[in-house]
């Protein structure tokens, strides 16, 4: 593929483990100044996250905002695993939203949290009144719990958005002896299998966790297109992510020209799904430096 222009190309990509990085901070300031300049030089920039509104707005747009951009920039942010659509630029504007999980399946499956917490650990688990309120709140919340587990030295936590449960380790590195076996705890569930059933549900499962969700980045990115499908005929596509939450972005059957680029760890996934429709292009020795070496080097700022 040909080094495009900034205003021929959409850049399309996952925020966590992508672009930011230790917790859901770290957004290295190389990058924000490469995509400022990206945006200004008139490209279409759309973030893809399993990440709220909220915290996307938090981690990844505050830091641009003060940067500074243009105001006739081309901003989208496609949140919750393709829950919401927003574009940020000229003015914030909802172009789609998919429906909310129920409210009966979100406190049964935060309650099954508690007790298989509980018996994986050894300990008594239990969410506040006041957690529990906010966890099925219209904005829903991520709640670090690893302060209530003697030993372990891992930053783990509940997120509880609006199409989406999820057991997440925020940490990239860790142990990963215990996130496996807790994770398989949770996927061998039949109780949380049944419910998921029940609801129509997609179980997403990563390294570092395990999600409950009613759409995919891919019924997202399928929305974007046909929203803005006028604006985007004549441009070329570049697909960045690094985890096995990023499949649809990479299996996406895409109606412009596009290049996936896969930033992760692993060759096996890399083989089998990055590299599947059109062959991928694997950043593997820069994994925390490849969005900025797709900004850098695969694109004319």
């Amino acid at each position: 593929m040909s080094k495009p222009k900034a205003k021929n190309t959409i850049l399309i990509s996952d925020m966590t483990g992508t672009i930011l990085f230790q917790q859901e901070g770290g957004f290295p300031e190389e990058s924000q100044d490469k995509l400022v300049q990206f945006l200004n030089a008139g490209g279409t920039f759309v973030l893809v996250t399993g990440d709220s509104l909220e915290t996307a707005k938090k981690c990844f747009l505050k830091p641009l905002l003060e940067k500074g951009y243009s105001k006739e920039a081309s901003l989208y942010l496609i949140t919750a695993n393709g829950y919401q659509i927003t574009e940020v630029s000229p003015q914030q504007k909802i172009h789609y939203q998919s429906v909310s999980l129920s409210l009966e399946y979100k406190k049964k499956s935060l309650s099954r949290f508690e007790t298989l917490l509980s018996d994986f650990f050894k300990i008594s688990f239990s969410l506040s009144d006041k957690e529990m309120g906010l966890l099925l709140s219209e904005n829903g919340l991520q709640l670090f719990v690893q302060d209530r587990i003697s030993g372990l030295n891992e930053s783990l936590g509940i997120e509880c958005v609006p199409n989406k449960v999820t057991l997440c380790f925020f940490d990239r590195e860790g142990d990963c002896d215990l996130r496996k076996r807790l994770i398989d705890h949770f996927v061998s569930d039949s109780e949380l299998q049944a419910l998921a059933q029940k609801f129509g549900l997609h179980t997403i499962v990563g390294n570092e966790f395990i999600d409950y969700i009613n759409c995919t980045k891919g019924d997202g990115i399928q929305k974007f297109f046909e929203t803005q499908q006028a604006d985007l005929k004549d441009k070329t596509a570049f697909v960045v992510g690094d985890s096995p939450n990023d499949r649809w972005l990479f299996e996406f059957d895409y109606p412009i020209p596009f290049q996936n680029i896969y930033v992760g760890p692993d060759q096996e996934y890399f083989d089998s799904v990055v590299n599947g429709k059109k062959k991928g292009v694997f950043l593997k020795k820069e994994h925390t430096q490849g969005f900025y070496k797709v900004l850098t080097e695969m694109i004319t700022l």
